[in-house]
């Protein structure tokens, strides 16, 4: 945790990878609750999860080999 809270005082985005059900999420929970709680303003924090984003060519219902 003390090393992702290093890294935020860069102001810099970043992404957080790894393996299913490996703690990611509540890793991430738990930085939010801190930086809360350190007076970050709610507004300034965005979490996004992957498994939440849409890839254009399911809008579009058109999928293009990948070579």
């Amino acid at each position: 945790m003390n090393e992702i809270e290093d890294v935020l005082k860069l102001d810099r985005i970043i992404c957080l990878s790894g393996i299913r059900r490996y703690g990611k999420s509540t890793l991430m929970f738990q930085l939010i609750d801190r930086l809360i709680k350190s007076n970050i303003e709610p507004k300034r924090i965005v979490y996004a999860k992957a498994d939440d984003l849409v890839s254009p060519c399911e809008d579009n219902k058109t999928n293009f080999p990948v070579r």
